[in-house]
């Protein structure tokens, strides 16, 4: 006789064909099958035991994306906010790959706060030689920065409202036959991706066609920063602004001692060519000593922290260094300041160095820098800072991201789960969430509310405590005083009965 066919019921439970078990009985129903002793085992074989329900273990991040496409280290992180103007209606995260990978997730909205992959770009540059950007950057434009264009070493994100009018060539990567829904529309928007041949490419973040093309250094890029009229003077170069429409400013470092300005015409891109770029100026910072990172203040100061652990506020409008400070015998990494003061009071400064350290400075109107305080956070190199509220987040190549009272350098928390260095971070505030990007190829969140919590807590049981402990030292006090007034009270009675 032919053996009969197993299948599976819609419970999930195996069942054979024609109602029967082998054997010629009939096949137990789940009921009977959960309800049946452990031990027992029907004649002709054994039960397979229901399956149970996965209980999800408890991690110290909230979301993990391990399944972005990413092939190398995540080098940029960026959460932004539903804007009505952009088209917006929810909230996306963005994070780009050295491999030159480039992901869209929506992160609210009818996801519930879990991230769901809407875009899979890629960010690849033309092979051929461009124009370049400007004479002063020319030193670029080489055989080498063409061969080393697909190691993406460091990206930045900014706004690039001209980019709204133009019909995006959709190359996406989803599904036959789905149409992108209003939710996976990308605001307006250039993705900045700086390569280690020191060439700058700038792509339309909602389909990733190259729209600027720069062979800025001669080396690695090491950090950017871009904004729309970040500070440029435009007459200091013998131009008319109202001439010139909008523009956007590009802050680019790299490993070889030199930071650039540039300008670049955000308007409406030519048909079928790219935007145009001028190098303004060129900062140069030594031999050997490369600028790691910088922060591009309102007043159009930059402050750029460098390998040689010298910290230094430069005007932008002069291009002269104003001041400078000693801020670590080792190397300097990462930078990022606090909120712009009021009142006179001085800028706080943050640095994180390549022996683990954080020190702490403040920056006056006048350009004079006081030194504060310092304390190791780490056992590995300080790769990024980030501020939220008065709290300081650091991350490291040790794989932990620190939170820290920025004012006393007090630690918080020590978030753990990265299998690799974390080298970007972004604080997501309105969420309340700390993203992450790190060595081993994952983007993870961390949650901020319940450090909030936490702390709260804390300081509700400590205060506490304090109050437990001063009225616990009041009774015995009592207790003693009284014990005291006794012994007092029978040696005057036994000194009197001796007397009589």
């Amino acid at each position: 006789a032919a053996a009969p066919s197993a299948s599976v019921d819609a419970g999930g439970y195996p069942t054979i064909d024609g109602g029967e078990a082998s054997g010629g009985l009939p096949a137990a129903t789940p009921a009977e099958a959960a309800s049946a002793p452990a031990s027992a085992k029907p004649p002709g074989g054994s039960a397979k035991a229901p399956a149970q329900p996965k209980h999800r273990e408890w991690t110290p991040w909230r979301d993990r994306i391990t399944k972005s496409g990413h092939r190398d280290s995540v080098v940029l992180v960026r959460s932004i906010r539903s804007d009505e103007d952009a088209g917006l209606d929810a909230s996306q995260l963005l994070s780009v790959g050295s491999d030159g990978s480039f992901r869209v997730f929506d992160i609210n909205g009818e996801t519930g706060g879990r991230p769901v992959l809407r875009r899979k770009l890629a960010l690849k540059p033309s092979t051929e030689a461009a124009a370049c950007g400007g004479a002063v950057g020319s030193g670029a434009a080489g055989a080498s920065a063409l061969l080393r264009c697909n190691f993406c070493a460091t990206a930045a994100f900014c706004k690039w409202p001209a980019l709204g009018g133009r019909v995006p060539s959709v190359r996406e990567e989803t599904s036959a036959n789905r149409k992108p829904s209003r939710q996976s529309q990308a605001a307006p928007a250039a993705l900045f991706a700086g390569y280690e041949g020191g060439r700058i490419v700038a792509f339309d973040a909602a389909d990733a066609t190259m729209i600027l093309d720069l062979f800025a250094h001669t080396k690695a890029i090491t950090a950017m920063s871009c904004g729309l009229n970040m500070g440029t003077d435009s007459e200091s170069d013998g131009q008319n602004p109202a001439a010139m429409g909008e523009t956007l400013q590009l802050v680019s470092a790299a490993a070889d001692c030199a930071v650039r300005v540039w300008r670049i015409a955000a308007g409406d891109l030519p048909a079928g060519g790219l935007a145009a770029g001028t190098c303004l100026f060129t900062l140069e910072f030594g031999p050997r000593n490369p600028a790691a990172d910088f922060v591009l203040r309102p007043d159009t100061s930059l402050i750029v922290c460098s390998w040689d652990g010298v910290l230094r506020n430069i005007d932008t409008k002069s291009r002269k260094c104003v001041s400078m400070v000693q801020a670590a015998s080792a190397g300097l990494r990462a930078i990022c300041c606090g909120e712009e003061p009021t009142g006179g009071e001085p800028l706080q400064v943050f640095v994180g160095t390549d022996d683990c350290h954080i020190s702490t400075f403040g920056l006056s109107q006048d350009g004079e820098w006081e030194p504060r305080r310092g304390w190791k956070a780490h056992n590995g190199q300080v790769n990024s800072l980030r501020i939220y509220k008065s709290w300081l987040i650091s991350a490291s190549d040790d794989r932990s991201i620190r939170i820290w009272v920025a004012a006393t350098g007090v630690l918080l928390e020590d978030f753990r789960g990265h299998a690799g260095g974390v080298i970007a971070l972004e604080v997501a505030f309105e969420d309340k969430l700390i993203w992450s990007g790190s060595r081993d190829w994952t983007v993870r969140s961390w949650d901020l509310a319940e450090i909030e919590h936490r702390v709260r807590e804390l300081k509700h049981m400590t205060k506490a405590d304090q109050e437990s402990t001063a009225e616990e030292a009041a009774i015995r006090a009592a207790a003693k005083a009284a014990k005291k007034k006794k012994g007092n009270k029978a040696k005057k009675t036994v000194g009197g009965a001796r007397r009589r």
